[in-house]
């Protein structure tokens, strides 16, 4: 494939680039902020004289012409100088799906003489010939990026779109243009089988994610593969500014590489709670969610800690634990089936889904 491409926003990720005529799936979490890094990468990419293609199908493009206007971009007057281009199939869909439930009383007549959209197989057999006939300069080397390409699976089995795609839309619609292709699925939204033959053909995958953390809604990036390229493969945080462009920021952490702590006794519960997960996972490879539970009077016996620290009145634990809980760096659940109070006993563990603490145990781990 041609030289490489320095894509906005993901450079830092991927200091080598992506490749011209590059294929890549961004498998996002619907309540994610891709459409607004989508918008945002587009909107750098033309600041930067960049032509760049925008593919609609979940909003109208007038929604991202006001996005653009808000990132500083007058789409307007990019798209009359031919460095904009809007694909729109929002407006097609539309329309198709309008008349199809005005025609309810004779559907099936109606559905045979009309051409659904985003149809794979008529694209396949359109691409080809297209290639053939040449791309000339202005056609190639466009920066395209989709809103949400999970709509295809709306109009196309899952076999045909891969089929199709496969034979048809990439090597004569991307590869022929040398333009690079960032495809915008919703994670669960297919089945394993077809994320992971669609994965196959990419040539680089991103995961863009919202996670709950502390009461708040986090979203993070990552490129999980990028093929024979350099690149970090670290989740990092994306934040969101007013106007709607979107940056990659250190995340402010809930601790910092050494916690601290009101008192030297959280210090030495933390640490052992750190030390019970490492244990269970990394030494007796339990899976990540059996690891690390351990009860209170566990806690108390290996610290040295007295009971009264940990326990607090009419059943609500001592401000020891509750600084931890509060700060999000452990979590609590009730396991069944022990001697006394009931068969019911509460555990605890390191908080090790959110990602801070994740990388403070891995790190702890390394020094083990």
């Amino acid at each position: 494939m041609p030289d490489s491409l320095k894509v906005p926003l993901l450079n830092d990720l991927a200091p080598d680039g992506f490749f011209y005529g590059g294929h890549y799936i961004v498998e996002f979490d619907a309540d994610s902020l891709w459409y607004e890094t989508s918008l945002t990468i587009a909107a750098l990419a033309l600041k930067q004289g960049m032509k760049t293609e925008y593919h609609v199908f979940q909003h109208f493009p007038s929604e991202a012409i006001e996005a653009f206007a808000r990132l500083g971009v007058d789409a307007k007057k990019l798209e009359k100088e031919g460095i904009l281009s809007f694909w729109d199939s929002y407006t097609q869909t539309l329309k198709y799906e309008t008349e199809k439930r005005e025609h309810d009383s004779d559907q099936n007549l109606w559905l045979s003489s009309h051409d659904k959209p985003l149809d794979v197989v008529k694209s396949a057999g359109y691409w080809p010939g297209r290639a053939k006939a040449g791309f000339s300069e202005q056609d190639k080397r466009w920066l395209h990026i989709d809103d949400n390409s999970t709509i295809f699976l709306q109009y196309n089995d899952e076999k045909d779109l891969i089929d199709n795609w496969r034979t048809g839309a990439l090597p004569y619609g991307i590869r022929a243009r040398e333009t690079p292709h960032f495809l915008g699925f919703v994670k669960g939204a297919a089945s394993d089988s077809f994320y992971i033959k669609f994965e196959a053909m990419c040539d680089g995958i991103i995961d863009v994610k919202a996670e709950e953390e502390g009461g708040r809604i986090e979203n993070y990036i990552r490129i999980r593969m990028l093929r024979g390229k350099t690149f970090d493969s670290s989740w990092h945080h994306l934040q969101s500014s007013n106007n709607g462009e979107v940056r990659i920021e250190e995340k402010p952490k809930i601790m910092a590489i050494q916690p601290e702590f009101e008192k030297p006794e959280t210090r030495l519960a933390f640490d052992f709670l750190v030390s019970a997960f490492i244990d269970d996972y990394m030494r007796r490879r339990l899976q990540s969610e059996q690891s690390g539970w351990r009860s209170l009077i566990q806690m108390s016996d290996a610290c040295k800690i007295s009971q009264g620290a940990l326990y607090g009145r009419q059943g609500k634990y001592g401000n020891l634990v509750e600084e931890l809980i509060s700060r999000g760096l452990i979590e609590t659940r009730t396991f069944t089936g022990h001697r006394g109070r009931g068969g019911e006993v509460i555990m605890m563990r390191v908080a090790y889904d959110k990602n801070p603490v994740k990388q403070y145990v891995d790190k702890v781990a390394m020094k083990v």
